[in-house]
């Protein structure tokens, strides 16, 4: 049976608690995975991809970049959502990043919870239970 997003998301709440660096590491790279999935399945949705300035990268920046240069043929709340969720993305990709290789780096549960928050914003923008009001900074608060 495939795996869904949702299912991804769900696994990585319940990884969540207690805070043991090892699956706060697992939590965060689950949660980013479970994002980049969504993000996949948002843009499927719309009535063109976004097309990057430059392509570069892997497929997971290839995305991020679609995200960040949506279509003129999106509505505007369509772009919006879409650079929303570009920069979202690229947040979580940073902290997955660091929770999967930078070993040497201490990766506790602020790092995990901040992982949960946005990983919930996107899912939430993506499923239409929220729209952006404006940017999300890099640490996840307006």
């Amino acid at each position: 049976m495939p795996v869904k997003s949702h299912d991804t998301l769900r696994d990585a709440k319940r990884l969540a608690s207690p805070y043991p660096e090892a699956r706060v590491r697992t939590t965060t790279s689950r949660a980013y995975y479970a994002s980049y999935q969504r993000c996949l399945q948002w843009e499927r949705s719309l009535p063109a991809r976004g097309v990057p300035r430059k392509v570069t990268g892997g497929v997971h920046q290839q995305l991020i970049d679609r995200l960040a240069n949506p279509s003129g043929r999106c509505s505007k709340a369509q772009r919006e959502l879409s650079i929303e969720l570009a920069t979202l993305l690229m947040r979580q990709r940073e902290l997955r990043a660091q929770a999967d290789y930078e070993l040497t780096a201490t990766v506790t549960g602020p790092a995990g919870d901040e992982q949960m928050s946005l990983t919930q914003k996107v899912f939430d923008f993506c499923d239409g239970r929220v729209t952006p009001t404006g940017s999300i900074s890099r640490t996840g608060r307006k």
